[in-house]
């Protein structure tokens, strides 16, 4: 069974590379793809906080960490997540996929030294979203979301786009709409508050 050093490896990292070092770290762990897309969500980031006000720079680097959890495998998460004392809820249980944003937030603590609140909050709801989400957390939910990490082209994605030339919480809701309508066999409960939150405020 893996322990959460197991991915505190040490690796020749320079802290002002951001980049290459998560493209270094997931590839050391195979993750070629995931390096990609979080590459590609890292440049939707950047140019929709320039749009929406703001910081390009910390979106960018809230993009290209955004998935670096992936490299815990699903069988270890529940378990690590408890001996890390994250908030875990059964549905996490059920889809540890989800849990990946919780170690993403934490690999990018303890192994990259991103200390920034802001980033970290965003990443450890990316997948998700959460109640009383801020700009911030929510810029980098959409940008992940418009960058789906799939050969075919995210369903909502025009409707999403659309509506982000509204405003942030519209593109959000656009996104929910579809997920909702869809029937996902599983929802987070943050993901329920979140658009429980936004449609009040749209009524």
């Amino acid at each position: 069974m893996e322990k959460i050093d197991d991915f505190l490896i040490k690796l020749p990292f320079c802290y002002d590379k951001i980049k290459e070092n998560m493209f270094f770290y997931l590839n050391y762990f195979q993750l070629i793809g995931t390096a990609q897309h979080s590459l590609e969500v890292a440049q939707e980031a950047e140019i929709l906080a320039d749009k929406f006000g703001l910081n390009p720079q910390k979106a960018y680097v809230a993009g290209l960490l955004h998935d670096i959890g992936g490299v815990v495998p699903d069988e270890s998460r529940v378990i690590l997540a408890t001996e890390l004392h994250f908030n875990i809820f059964e549905e996490d249980k059920h889809l540890p996929l989800l849990l990946h944003q919780n170690f993403s937030a934490y690999i990018a603590k303890e192994h990259f030294g991103i200390e920034d609140e802001q980033i970290l909050s965003s990443m450890a709801c990316h997948t998700t979203l959460k109640p009383g989400a801020t700009e911030f957390d929510k810029l980098i939910f959409i940008s992940d979301k418009l960058k789906w990490d799939n050969k075919h082209s995210a369903p909502y994605f025009d409707e999403v786009l659309n509506q982000l030339d509204i405003s942030l919480d519209k593109g959000c809701l656009a996104y929910f709409d579809w997920l909702f309508e869809v029937g996902m066999p599983i929802i987070h409960p943050y993901t329920q508050q979140a658009y429980d939150e936004l449609k009040l405020k749209y009524q």
